[in-house]
């Protein structure tokens, strides 16, 4: 009878401790889940927002644009530009567009009709000079932190080398849709857009247009699949304000 005792209070005592030893597996199991999961969530949220911090610009921030040559040269902006000075009409219409009007201290006079669409606020942006005449003192008399426009205005012919504003302290963004000795396509546009973003930090702004643009494209290229891939013999020509015209064999010709 004893042993009997004996051997029911053993086996008592080891389901016990199984029994202890069960419970606090279970809630190690459940700690450790509860620590998975914490983790797992913290990961998806550091995730998440490390995805958001990428649309906005961390300075300083380098950019490929292109030389008067259409030569591949890096631009190194330190800040959000605040004064802006447009070369040619549409690089000002992009930043309209993009709500940058009010970093615009000053633009070269329009050599075309300008769009209705944009004759109001073109019109209250301070015209500094015609791009065939205007002197690189004027354009910095409007201490600009940026120059945007055609690549090929920046020789020492015209405004000025990128180097020679780079050496006053003024990084430049020439735009890529303007490089007329490389193969182009409306891409060069989204590239210009989306690029613009990163320099301003606008990049959702910049980025939804951008989106907008290749919507448009994508309906005119599947809108005329007959005509995808055929070249076209064209005549580019450009008309100026003081009755003059242009006419040159562009890049566009070659590859559109």
């Amino acid at each position: 009878m004893k042993k009997i005792l004996n051997l029911t209070i053993t086996t008592c005592i080891a389901l016990a401790i199984v029994g202890c030893g069960g419970t606090n597996n279970t809630k190690e199991s459940a700690s450790t889940e509860q620590t998975s999961t914490t983790v797992e969530s913290t990961v998806a949220e550091s995730t998440s927002k490390s995805v958001s911090d990428a649309k906005e610009t961390t300075y300083p921030v380098t950019v490929t644009t292109y030389d008067a040559d259409g030569k591949e040269i890096s631009q190194v902006f330190d800040k959000a530009p605040e004064r802006v000075i447009t070369n040619n009409l549409s690089s000002t219409e992009l930043l309209i567009d993009l709500g940058l009007q009010d970093k615009i201290v000053g633009m070269l006079n329009p050599d075309n009709e300008v769009n209705s669409d944009y004759a109001a606020a073109i019109s209250s942006i301070p015209h500094i000079g015609d791009k065939k005449s205007v002197s690189k003192e004027v354009v910095l008399s409007n201490t600009p932190d940026i120059l945007i426009g055609r690549n090929m205005m920046f020789s020492d012919k015209s405004l000025g080398s990128v180097d020679t504003w780079n050496q006053n302290g003024v990084p430049v963004y020439t735009q890529k849709a303007s490089v007329s000795n490389m193969k182009q396509s409306l891409e060069s546009v989204i590239d210009d857009v989306k690029n613009i973003g990163i320099i301003f930090n606008i990049q959702d702004k910049a980025n939804a247009y951008a989106n907008e643009l290749q919507k448009r494209i994508d309906a005119v290229t599947a809108a005329n699949k007959a005509n995808a891939g055929e070249l076209k013999n064209a005549l580019i020509m450009c008309a100026y304000n003081d009755q003059t015209f242009g006419a040159y064999k562009s890049a566009l010709q070659e590859y559109s």
